[in-house]
């Protein structure tokens, strides 16, 4: 059975998209880790490619938008006591939930490129994400990105067609949503930085005549 998620790509836009994650994959893991620009390059690429497999599967799967966008069915709540932490876990859950996914279809297609292509850019972002086990990040977060990251969402289960369907788009969304966060604590860890380098430069460089 198999459940069409994304609209219709060329070989070589699939190809090239696989082979940029492994790109990535590679040359985070020959560092050990990236710096932030590289973390937030890669969570924009991240971003692009939900955002087209969100519109793609309401295009296929002719589902409006605002059932989309409801809330994926969620069934418990973690303890934020470190935010580090809680993005590493939900990064595990988005793997294992595109596995299932991918589970879902009988052969290789078009479809399960995608999802190994996204699979491949979450293993590349927990890699990147070693550079900010030394920073703070609690008192970066507002109310709303609290509440994505706390939430612990159900991995996909329906088994009738039409709420494959429904489960699938949900579940990008919430992807996309849990996305954002990770791109604004990236901005705001990036203009921390600046600003202390800033400052940092200005003792150096000062004197007294």
């Amino acid at each position: 059975m198999s459940l069409s998620m994304v609209g219709r790509f060329s070989k070589r836009e699939k190809f090239s998209g696989f082979l940029h994650g492994i790109f990535l994959l590679l040359s985070l893991s020959a560092n050990c880790y990236g710096d932030i620009n590289q973390t937030k390059a890669l969570i924009c690429e991240m971003q692009r490619q939900a955002r087209e497999l969100f519109n793609k599967s309401i295009i296929e799967h002719n589902i409006s938008m605002e059932d989309c966008k409801r809330p994926f069915p969620d069934w418990s709540v973690w303890p934020l006591d470190n935010t580090l932490d809680r993005i590493n876990e939900k990064l595990h859950y988005f793997i294992n939930a595109f596995d299932l996914l991918f589970l879902r279809h009988t052969e290789e297609d078009k479809h399960t490129e995608m999802l190994k292509a996204a699979k491949v850019n979450m293993e590349a972002l927990l890699i990147s994400l070693l550079e900010w086990s030394h920073k703070s990040l609690d008192n970066l977060l507002n109310a709303h990105m609290r509440k994505v990251l706390r939430t612990k969402l159900e991995l996909p289960n329906k088994e009738n067609i039409y709420d494959q369907k429904l489960e699938c788009c949900q579940l990008v969304n919430a992807y996309i949503d849990f996305l954002e966060v990770v791109h604004k604590l990236s901005q705001k860890i990036s203009t921390r930085r600046s600003k202390r380098h800033f400052f940092t430069n200005r003792k150096k460089t000062s004197f007294t005549p």
